[in-house]
């Protein structure tokens, strides 16, 4: 994408795309070095999910999936606003 953009002149796409990836190595480079390089792993303590934060996957996962099967009338009555 990058290529593309600089050979079509679209500089402002290309700094915004290598701005992007640098941001994200930014994000990532510290969850990497923490999962691969850390000596002595810490303990994690288990606890049970509250009941709250369960409804809200449940619904948020039920939501996905009745979007995804209706796409089609979700498209148009979003377009009819």
């Amino acid at each position: 994408m990058l290529i593309e953009e600089l050979h079509s002149g679209n500089y402002a796409a290309a700094i915004f795309l290598v701005s992007g990836s640098i941001l994200n190595l930014f994000h990532i480079l510290p969850l990497a070095k923490a999962s691969f390089f850390n000596p002595k792993p810490e303990e994690i303590e288990n606890r049970a999910i509250p009941t709250s934060m369960k409804i809200a996957i449940i619904l948020a996962t039920l939501i996905i999936i009745t979007i995804s099967i209706y796409t089609y009338t979700v498209v148009r009555v979003i377009e009819s606003f």
